[in-house]
């Protein structure tokens, strides 16, 4: 079964726009706070973990942002693309738990990027992975 492709609601680039803003707002608190609570966590490979999974995090929400189905305004995104993208950004998210719990706010980014991304049908499976 192919999946429909239609145009992008007129509300999505809004959307889009607040979920960036808390997605790095929340990186930057939840940085800060596990840094405040360890604060020879820099200086350890623990850091340099977190920083890679920040960055691993961030490349793979980018590289999902400018993809050709976000360029070309199709959607919804197919469902596929969307997966691989959500399983590479929720270990990441679940790996930086384990620094502090400020990266929640981290899910709460995926999960807006990901409703904007699919019809109200495919909820079922984000929600269940990350809210479960």
């Amino acid at each position: 079964m192919g999946e429909r492709s239609m145009h992008q609601p007129g509300w999505l680039g809004w959307f889009l726009v607040f979920w960036r803003f808390m997605l790095w707002i929340s990186l930057a608190v939840a940085t800060y706070q596990a840094l405040h609570d360890d604060p020879a966590l820099l200086g350890s490979w623990r850091g340099a973990g977190m920083l890679g999974l920040i960055g691993v995090f961030l490349l793979a929400y980018e590289l999902f942002e400018r993809s050709d189905a976000r360029r070309t305004g199709r959607w919804p995104v197919p469902y596929r693309q969307v997966l691989i993208y959500m399983s590479v950004q929720t270990s990441c998210a679940l790996l930086l738990l384990h620094y502090s719990s400020g990266f929640v706010g981290v899910t709460f980014a995926l999960m807006g990027q990901v409703f904007a991304a699919v019809e109200r049908r495919h909820w079922l499976v984000p929600i269940g992975a990350l809210g479960g």
